[in-house]
């Protein structure tokens, strides 16, 4: 089984370092596996033993060994490596079986003139750190129902697979060891939308012109509602916005809207997220 790591720098050059390019990772990374939790633990007061009462991931430190080589000058790749790796950037994971990257990956140290060295050759060992601890997998995409208004009292059984007042509702599986968050692409027209799950919702807060696209990120870093490729601009959304996560497992998402047409769409995207590659 073929692995190959694949570093993407901040201009988006991608350079797989299987030795095509003069740079090749020996042996398997370290710090793929599981990133270590931080616990946060408080000791009861009048009894033995103490409670979790919370659990996060901080950093992932990430270790790659790389063997270096050139015809007749080894410092060329090497400030190839060195300009390369100033990031942030992504590292990604193939194995046959599973694709999955590690982003927001910032160099720490390594390329510092130590190592094995010949004139065409060095062996350095590079020291990463992904701000984000969590592996992803590739982006998964389901379109939405825009759903149709609904009286309050029609005709409809209490248990419907439907909102209370109207809309679409549908399942998305979300796989990987932890929640999702996701981005949410609408276009229009609509004159009201709500979008939502676990309980959550956000609202428009002004009606979508034909051809108006709204993006909503979820993500940490990008959050926030973008209306055709400008800022993200908050007084899009209503005052009682939420925005949600998607629980890992089957959760229904829930969809609505008035003064729509043909025309109008609801996309839902997400990236999975593994502890390991």
């Amino acid at each position: 089984m073929t692995k190959v790591l694949t570093w993407t720098g901040a201009n988006g050059t991608a350079t797989v370092l299987d030795g095509s390019a003069g740079i090749r990772a020996l042996h398997a990374p370290i710090g793929l596996e599981s990133a270590s939790p931080q616990n946060t633990i408080d000791d009861y007061v009048a009894f033995d033993g103490a409670v979790l009462t919370n659990r996060r991931r901080s950093t992932r430190s990430v270790a790659v060994k790389l063997h270096l080589t050139h015809a007749t000058r080894v410092e060329t790749v090497v400030a190839q490596v060195a300009a390369m790796f100033q990031g942030p950037g992504t590292l990604q994971w193939a194995d046959g079986v599973n694709t999955r990257t590690l982003k927001q990956v910032v160099y720490e140290a390594g390329i510092d003139g130590s190592g094995d060295v010949t004139p065409t050759m060095r062996v350095v060992v590079v020291s990463l750190i992904a701000l984000d601890p969590w592996w992803y997998g590739p982006t998964e995409s389901q379109g939405l129902s825009s759903g149709t208004s609904t009286t309050f009292d029609a005709s409809i059984a209490f248990d419907a697979f439907m909102p209370f007042d109207g809309g679409g509702s549908g399942s998305s599986v979300v796989t990987g060891d932890t929640g999702a968050y996701p981005v949410v692409t609408v276009t229009g027209p609509a004159t009201t939308l709500t979008v939502g799950a676990g309980g959550l919702f956000w609202s428009i807060a002004s009606p979508l012109l034909a051809g108006d696209v709204l993006v909503v990120d979820h993500r940490p870093g990008s959050r926030g509602p973008v209306l055709n490729g400008g800022v993200v601009d908050w007084s899009l959304l209503s005052e009682a916005s939420r925005l949600w996560l998607l629980p890992q497992g089957t959760v229904s998402v829930i969809s609505g809207t008035t003064g729509s047409s043909g025309s109008t769409s609801i996309t839902l995207t997400w990236q999975t997220r593994w502890l390991t590659p």
